[in-house]
């Protein structure tokens, strides 16, 4: 996709809305095929409903991404979630479950986006489509509208005849000139160039119904909803990490996985470190961590790591409690990291890759 950097001068600016872009951008994510090198597909809305953290998107994008990855919207570290328990909601349009470090900042609630939509497209007929570029930045592409139908589409073209609504577009938000979203681009035709929207009001009534559909089944059988920590269940989950990884299959995920047989982690190319973050249960003794590479490329091992360890579970009082070159056993393959018995709420780790540029593990967990 072109990059279309914000630009807060001339005309354009009363379509940027540059004094609240920061802001309301905070529910865009791009979507991504896992790769050495990511491919970028598409685009999504991401909102909450109380703690439940969801994407809204086109389906077609979903099915392209396989096994779709998001990066929120930011410049800086990358805001990184997976896209997991996925439904298609009929008319090209699906929803599924966000994890990860997005969900730190899930956008907004889906009840507070307007659904003003036909106030809106009275005011004006011009706005923009506004998408996430792969470096987290807002890209915009002025559009006009030429109709909808009241009831579910609204089609646009490019106000400039030099504009065009290209592949990778699809999932993008239609917002009007004060900034406000008003709906989804679904698809481009090939001939025309025309591009077709959904309302955004007509889009969150399907999240929304999905959502009340599942806490009406939850509620039936309130076994789906308990889901106690066991005994041979790890006492770390992992909260969120800064590289995509290469392939559907090779997911940080895996890191804490108890199956033998899950693949290890492995990222794409990289431009510098990685950070990890683990939540801990509470009461939880942490007397080491222990990076297991059985199995892995010796060039992908990382090779060197600092400890952070956070006593609450916003990271706001973080302490370093070790850093330093990563030795590992040769008959285990794996680093054992002793450290002072302690409680922490966070463990954040920060691997250093070697001059590979990409990173491998198979699994990591807190010392026995």
């Amino acid at each position: 996709m072109p990059t279309k950097p914000l630009v807060c001068f001339s005309v354009l600016a009363m379509f940027l809305g540059c004094g609240t872009a920061a802001w309301a951008a905070a529910d865009q994510a791009v979507v991504r095929k896992p790769g050495e090198v990511p491919l970028e597909v598409g685009q999504a809305l991401v909102g909450h409903r109380g703690d439940h953290c969801v994407a809204l998107l086109p389906t077609h994008v979903v099915d392209e991404a396989s096994v779709p990855s998001l990066r929120y919207v930011g410049a800086g570290q990358a805001t990184l979630g997976d896209l997991v328990d996925i439904r298609d909601l009929g008319g090209d349009l699906s929803m599924g479950t966000v994890l990860g470090g997005i969900t730190r900042n899930c956008g907004h609630s889906l009840d507070s986006f307007s659904r003003a939509v036909d106030q809106k497209l009275s005011e004006s007929t011009q706005g923009t489509l506004r998408f996430v570029n792969g470096d987290g930045s807002l890209g915009f592409e002025p559009v006009v509208w030429l109709d909808d139908d009241r009831q579910q589409f609204i089609r646009i073209r490019p106000a400039s005849a030099r504009g065009v609504l290209r592949k990778g577009m699809s999932g993008s938000l239609l917002m009007t000139a004060d900034n406000t979203p008003i709906g989804m681009l679904l698809s481009v035709s090939t001939r025309s160039g025309v591009g077709t929207v959904m309302r955004i009001d007509r889009l969150l009534e399907r999240g929304e119904q999905a959502l009340s559909d599942d806490r009406s089944a939850a509620q039936l059988d309130k076994s789906a909803t308990a889901s106690p920590r066991g005994p041979e269940s790890s006492p770390m989950t992992l909260a969120a990490w800064t590289a995509p990884a290469a392939s559907s299959v090779n997911r940080a995920a895996n890191l804490l996985s108890a199956d033998p047989a899950t693949p290890p982690w492995i990222t794409s190319k990289l431009d510098g470190p990685v950070l990890l973050d683990f939540e801990v249960a509470p009461g939880t003794a942490i007397t080491g961590i222990v990076l297991d590479a059985k199995g892995v490329d010796p060039s992908l091992r990382p090779v060197a790591a600092e400890i952070v360890l956070g006593n609450d579970a916003q990271f706001r009082y973080a302490r370093s409690v070790w850093g330093g070159d990563l030795v590992y056993s040769e008959s285990s393959r794996r680093s054992a990291i002793a450290l002072a018995p302690t409680r922490a709420r966070i463990i954040r780790i920060k691997l250093y890759p070697s001059g590979s540029k990409r990173l491998s593990l198979r699994r990591i967990r807190l010392m026995d």
